[in-house]
């Protein structure tokens, strides 16, 4: 009967007499033999990445659109000076008069020219954008988003003065 109350206790004796080894047995952390190759991998050059070119379709386009937005440009640029003489004639004029209203009027028109512009300009981003993302050469879509950002800039600012010139 005793022996069988002991049992559990040498069970549990067993695995923990394991943990008591001499110290001679554990394994050594010194440096092994498969440890002390030393080396060095050298990668090949890589080739330089050259992008393709992109399709004649979507070169076409961005041409298209940027010669769209320089006559839409022009027509901006010969509006001008009409929309300045019509805001000229408004200073001095209180808000709400015939003379303030006429250069609103005018003034629409040339922001409706930049909204014009500024259609065709995010249609050449697009182009960029998708051409780009597909890893293909942005150069001339480069060039032409950039020579109508140009024009879409220099359109904002003349708005922007001549805005400010009208009467509140």
């Amino acid at each position: 009967m005793m022996q069988a109350r002991l049992m559990p206790c040498f069970a549990l004796a067993i695995p923990l007499a394991a943990c008591a080894s001499p110290a001679a047995e554990y394994p050594s952390l010194a440096m092994r033999d498969g440890e002390r190759i030393v080396g060095e991998m050298e990668t090949a050059p890589a080739a330089p990445y050259i992008a393709p070119s992109p399709p004649p379709a979507t070169v076409e386009e961005a041409v298209a659109l940027a010669a769209q937005a320089r006559g839409v440009h022009g027509e901006f640029t010969a509006a001008e000076p009409g929309v300045r003489a019509r805001i000229g004639a408004a200073r001095g004029t209180f808000v709400g008069s015939e003379t303030w209203s006429d250069a609103q009027v005018a003034l629409t028109i040339l922001e409706s020219h930049h909204g014009r512009l500024t259609v065709m300009l995010a249609d050449i981003d697009a182009l960029y954008v998708d051409t780009s993302s597909e890893g293909q050469a942005v150069a001339l879509l480069a060039e032409e988003r950039d020579a109508v950002a140009a024009m879409a800039s220099a359109q904002a600012e003349t708005i922007a003065s001549l805005l400010a010139a009208i009467p509140r």
